[in-house]
């Protein structure tokens, strides 16, 4: 089967505002949303680095940094500077009090 391409609506808006982090899954996808400083961000819940789910990392300011090795990815552009690597993040949208997310996940600078 061929990966999935374009747009699926996940989650209210309003639900991600009050929980600050949730894991959606999505046509064998694992999404990490997360609220930061008042705005939705999606990356890829499986870390680059060992394959361990990010969502059980920690949220530090603007950096989110996963629990297997402390590698520290900037929240909104999914950059490690420390490795010079970038997680997959999604391109997404609100619209209607819902968040929409394209798909395939890309890496690199915006």
């Amino acid at each position: 089967m061929p990966p999935f391409r374009g747009w699926a609506d996940l989650v209210a808006e309003d639900d991600l505002a009050r929980a600050g982090k949730l894991v959606v899954s999505h046509e064998r996808h694992e999404i990490l949303l997360l609220w930061n400083d008042g705005s939705p961000v999606a990356l890829s819940n499986i870390c680059i680095h060992r394959g361990r789910k990010l969502n059980e990392g920690v949220m530090l300011g603007s950096r989110l940094v996963c629990a297997g090795h402390q590698w520290a990815y900037e929240i909104a552009t999914g950059y490690c500077a420390a490795r010079d690597r970038y997680q997959p993040r999604y391109n997404l949208e609100v619209a209607d009090g819902r968040i929409r997310v394209e798909f395939p996940a890309r890496r690199g600078p915006a």
